[in-house]
């Protein structure tokens, strides 16, 4: 009878032994998967900490070996504010990709760290990308947009995954696409339009009209709402440079503006290029058609059934405010092509600038379609220049390419991105990180309700008899 005691007390024994050791497997393997896979749900209604397909896209596209920067302890920037954790988890899924690679470096005591980027701006809890000696530093407010509701309250954006994975095309970027924002003549400076040719991986610097020559390494300029016209020098160096010795190969961006004085010399070169820029204001007579109800802020529509495809956020409105009307002279001629992009809808209208005080919808002679975004092409040689001209400034803005509210700036990007200036970061959209709660869909908080109510306490409870019966026979 001892003898049978003893062997089941040794079986037991090895039970128990054999119990921990698997449990000591289980949690190694666990941890290895933690760090290659989430092992996290992330329940929140926008999915705020999960990274986005776009952002899954990006980084399994990568070519290059990507260094990540984080200057601060690891337990320390997870823990420094609701910003840096929230960072902390979607770096954490970054360094899941093979080519990424995430270092936590405390810079204050290395001096070593710093000395390597003597261009950059570091700061604690910031961060550095790195791709073969080009390097880029962020900080964290760099990742986060900040606005008022109605209410006046502060929303808060995370952009982090957008800013990102700019700044990683930036960095394996050898070369940059050189842009030039046009000055002089009155022209407006765009400050908007720059960051976001600079996020897009563009080199990005200033050319005044008065030069009247500009440089032939410069790809894309941009022409905003000039006051004053050109004159025929200014003019003859702009057709110089979209020419480029016959190489062509040049693209020029050109906004109106309805504060524009008529522009002779100017709107007669664009007519030679198939747009003609006429008087007046767009207006949109359909409320559901404006911002806010002002008929002269009107959203615009995509010119062809397949130009929306791959905007996540097709239904997000395009504005195109206070615009001039544009017509297309002609589709082909000579060389030249042109073809509208963005239109305003049937249902618009224009108003002249002479128009009297008592003018109404009704008293409009030209109403829409109205094209709002014009592409002119010219082909020679198997290289083609293109000018793109807006009806709007305002399209432009930077309070409305600032942000997610429209898809100004997403489609700005891929019209960008198209030109070769980066990767295209069109579908990088900002997640909203206040006024959110987590949403737990009815099936799952049921399945949740039975493990933790039903499941659990009966199998803690079998699990006690269990033992209970086994010590009894002992």
């Amino acid at each position: 009878m001892k003898n049978a005691v003893r062997s089941m007390r040794r079986i037991h024994t090895l039970q128990v032994i054999v119990v921990i050791l698997l449990i000591v497997a289980l949690n190694a393997v666990a941890v290895g998967l933690s760090r290659r896979f989430p092992l996290s749900a992330d329940l929140t209604a926008n999915r705020r900490y999960a990274l986005s397909d776009a952002s899954k896209s990006f980084l399994s596209g990568l070519d290059r070996e990507i260094d990540v920067y984080v200057l601060a302890r690891e337990e320390t920037f997870s823990q420094a504010s609701t910003y840096t954790s929230y960072v902390h988890v979607l770096l954490q899924q970054y360094a899941q990709y093979d080519r990424v690679h995430l270092h936590y470096v405390d810079y204050a005591l290395d001096p070593t760290f710093a000395a390597q980027y003597p261009g950059l701006s570091l700061s604690e809890n910031g961060i550095v990308v790195e791709c073969e000696g080009r390097a880029e530093a962020l900080e964290i407010s760099d990742l986060f947009e900040y606005s008022y509701s109605a209410t006046n309250e502060i929303q808060v954006t995370s952009i982090a995954e957008a800013r990102l994975a700019s700044t990683i095309s930036r960095v394996l970027q050898q070369e940059h696409i050189r842009a030039a924002i046009l000055t002089g003549n009155g022209a407006q400076a765009l400050e908007g339009l720059r960051e976001l040719l600079e996020a897009n991986g563009f080199e990005v610097g200033e050319c005044s009209l008065t030069l009247e020559r500009f440089d032939p390494d410069v790809e894309l300029m941009i022409l905003a709402a000039p006051t004053a016209d050109l004159t025929g020098s200014q003019l003859a160096g702009l057709e110089a440079w979209l020419k480029n010795d016959g190489n062509y190969g040049k693209t020029l961006f050109y906004a109106a503006d309805i504060s524009q004085p008529e522009l002779s010399v100017l709107e007669s070169f664009l007519k030679d290029w198939g747009v003609s820029v006429d008087d007046g204001a767009v207006f949109e007579t359909s409320a559901a058609r404006t911002t806010q109800n002002q008929p002269f802020f009107a959203t615009v529509e995509f010119a062809g059934a397949d130009a929306a495809e791959g905007f996540e956020d097709a239904d997000t409105p395009i504005v195109a405010p206070m615009a001039r009307p544009l017509t297309l002279r002609f589709s082909f001629q000579e060389g030249y092509q042109t073809h509208t992009l963005l239109q305003f809808s049937e249902t618009s209208g224009v108003r002249p600038s002479d128009a009297s005080r008592d003018f109404s919808a009704d008293d409009a002679t030209r109403r829409g379609p109205i094209p709002a975004l014009v592409e002119c092409t010219r082909t020679a040689g198997g290289e083609a220049s293109r000018i793109y001209v807006s009806g709007s400034t305002l399209l432009l803005d930077s309070t409305i390419i600032g942000g997610n509210v429209y898809l100004n700036r997403q489609y700005l990007l891929r019209l960008f991105s198209n030109l070769g200036g980066g990767t295209d970061l069109t579908n990088f959209t900002g997640k909203k990180l206040t006024d959110e709660t987590v949403h737990i869909p009815t099936a799952t908080a049921n399945v949740l309700g039975v493990l933790l109510a039903l499941a659990l306490p009966c199998a803690l409870i079998a699990a006690g008899i269990v033992i209970l019966v086994r010590r009894r026979r002992l």
